[in-house]
């Protein structure tokens, strides 16, 4: 029994040691502010990003912005953007590609977790959203779509909850010390991993090659484009035009088919969106809903887009929430800003940034909902 507690005593000892290192670490680059769009990152490191990075949110002391989103707003609204337009706020883009509103809801835990209850309060909460994001849960848990999902073989279960696997009596959000425990330890456990993950990928040979983009493409554009149709009629001028448009039929009805193909949007994910709403605002924090803008050619080619429209407008009008803000950007971007069916060229992101700030009337000025427009 003495050399059992001999041993739980030096291994304590030993965390204690690497958590105070880590929490005076200086963040390496691209930890602070944190943000998942990292060169080398794919779908595991994404999602640990944002475990284990939101333990650095327990020493900020200015009001933040927190965007939480998918692929789009990763790629779109970039923190040295708004930070240049935005001096007096910390910004961090804590999206990860293939989300779902239950997995921004556990995205805002990690948040609200970590993060002062005094910068709770003066923060504010951007929710880009496509229709993607209301994929209910059968359909896209289920399965994995991502070699990160196939190599973990833990269907059933978020990103976010799959990075927190060798951690989770402490870092998933539905384990009793997470709910209950102190946000100084959670935070500290958190910083104490970073260190330690940190230490390993200095180790460790990183075989992977597997980048960002390329993810996104995995998700969101078919591996392959069939464009034999496109020389089954016209002229050869015409050609290249059949092409793309096949090739843009077929990636619309992809994401269809990854929604689960059903003729309507369930109502699931809207409730969660509304819950989700409620817990920002619970804490104080500011929201604001972005509908964010989708190249016209795919608007035209599903019915998604329109329901899922339609169904945030009408959550917001009804809702309670004296926080909540509206944005719609439906229509308001030329179709040469997309590189794909919903990801901005990098050369857009920027001018989306702005204009998505101007809207928000942030910066002295009133900040009056899109609605009440």
């Amino acid at each position: 029994m003495r050399s059992i507690l001999l041993a739980l005593a030096a291994f304590l000892g030993v965390e204690l040691i690497v958590a105070f290192v880590a929490w005076f670490l200086p963040a390496a680059p691209g930890e602070w502010p944190i943000d998942t769009f990292f060169k080398g990152a794919n779908w595991a490191t994404q999602a640990d990003r944002v475990v284990f990075g939101t333990g650095q949110l327990a020493r900020t002391e200015q009001p933040t912005i927190f965007i939480i989103g998918a692929s789009g707003s990763q790629e779109a609204y970039r923190p040295t953007d708004w930070e240049k337009l935005l001096p007096g706020y910390s910004i961090h883009n804590l999206s990860i590609g293939g989300s779902n509103i239950t997995q921004l809801d556990e995205v805002l835990d990690h948040i609200i977790k970590s993060t002062p209850a005094s910068v709770l309060s003066q923060s504010i909460l951007v929710v880009p959203v496509i229709y993607a994001l209301f994929v209910d849960d059968e359909t896209r848990w289920s399965k994995a779509i991502t070699l990160e999902e196939q190599e973990a073989n833990l269907p059933g279960i978020t990103d976010l909850e799959r990075a927190s696997r060798f951690c989770a009596a402490w870092c998933s959000v539905d384990s009793v010390v997470f709910r209950y425990g102190p946000p100084w330890l959670i935070s500290l456990l958190k910083t104490d991993h970073r260190l330690l993950e940190r230490l390993r990928e200095t180790v460790l040979d990183q075989s992977r090659e597997h980048f960002l983009k390329n993810s996104f493409d995995q998700l969101f554009v078919p591996t392959s484009v069939t464009g034999s149709s496109a020389n089954k009629g016209g002229s050869a001028k015409d050609a290249p035009d059949l092409a793309i448009g096949q090739k843009r039929r077929d990636e619309v009805r992809w994401l269809e088919n990854y929604m689960g193909g059903k003729p309507a949007l369930q109502r699931e994910q809207f409730d969660k969106l509304k819950a989700l709403i409620a817990k920002a605002g619970s804490v104080g924090m500011r929201v604001y809903l972005v509908g964010m803008p989708l190249p016209s050619w795919h608007r035209s080619e599903t019915q998604y887009d329109a329901q899922a429209r339609q169904a945030l407008q009408t959550l917001v009008a009804n809702s309670a929430q004296p926080l909540l803000h509206f944005v719609e950007l439906d229509g308001t971007v030329p179709d040469e800003d997309f590189r794909d069916l919903a990801h901005p060229t990098p050369e857009a992101a920027s001018r989306w940034t702005s204009m998505l700030i101007e809207r928000m009337q942030l910066p002295g000025q009133s900040l009056k909902s899109e609605k009440s427009r």
